[in-house]
């Protein structure tokens, strides 16, 4: 069971593929931290998010974002897309909204 974001709220994402880091990882290394620069644009239901976190966490290869809902965004399943040096992630991901 989920349950929805709250507008305001702080919410950690998880995604994988955003590139390379502010300082190279090491191959091989058991645990990873290091932030992506710049920073991607992340929108939920079309409005821009303070983005708090963007880089690895402990697990290889896997990115965290810690990511502000903004205040203004409307009840419902709204799109949740990031871009980052061009790319942006697919348009049919969708996050769960409920004041």
């Amino acid at each position: 069971m989920t349950t929805p974001a709250k507008p305001g709220e702080t919410i950690v994402i998880y995604g994988n593929g955003f590139g390379a880091t502010s300082t190279q990882v090491v191959s091989g290394a058991i645990s990873q931290s290091e932030t992506l620069s710049p920073t991607p644009v992340i929108t939920i239901g079309g409005i821009q998010a303070n983005v708090r976190f963007a880089g690895l966490n402990v697990t290889p290869g896997e990115f965290q974002f810690n990511v502000d809902v903004p205040a203004n965004v409307p009840d419902g399943d709204q799109p949740i897309i990031a871009a980052y040096n061009g790319v942006t992630t697919q348009v049919s991901a969708l996050l769960a909204v409920h004041r």
